[in-house]
């Protein structure tokens, strides 16, 4: 059942933005660690080159896709040895497998909205994989 938020003045909040990775999604930090326990790669040695990435970025962003992305990485030489291109393309499925809203925070949304406020999303992150699992409305 939605909840009924305290009375809000007109002056107050009308408007709530939420950040999707992280917040509304899972973070994919957590599945990037678990596929490096089970290759045996050093632990965080794909997050932290994903973290000082340029490329990285630049797929945040939308400015190149997964795949491109993945060659990129690869030629960037931040990864371990032994990294390849298909890990890394076995990670962006995996992490787009994961990348669904958590319950409590939809209804959590739901609550907001059911109240009258505008509920909104930021995000720089997983533009495919965004406008796979939403209908995007511009």
């Amino acid at each position: 059942q939605p909840r009924m938020l305290p009375t809000l003045s007109s002056a107050s909040i009308r408007c709530v933005l939420f950040d999707l990775g992280g917040v509304v999604f899972d973070s994919p930090i957590s599945f990037v660690r678990e596929f490096e326990i089970i290759k045996g790669y050093k632990k965080d040695s794909i997050n932290r080159a994903f973290s000082r990435s340029k490329n990285w970025k630049k797929l945040e962003e939308g400015k190149i896709g997964q795949d491109e992305f993945c060659e990129r990485m690869i030629l960037e030489g931040l990864l371990s040895k032994g990294v390849t291109v298909s890990d890394l393309r076995q990670i962006m499925r995996g992490i787009s497998s994961v990348m669904r809203p958590r319950k409590d925070m939809m209804l959590a949304l739901g609550i907001l909205r059911s109240n009258g406020l505008k509920v909104g999303a930021v995000t720089n992150n997983w533009r495919e994989v965004l406008m796979m699992n939403f209908s995007m409305k511009s």
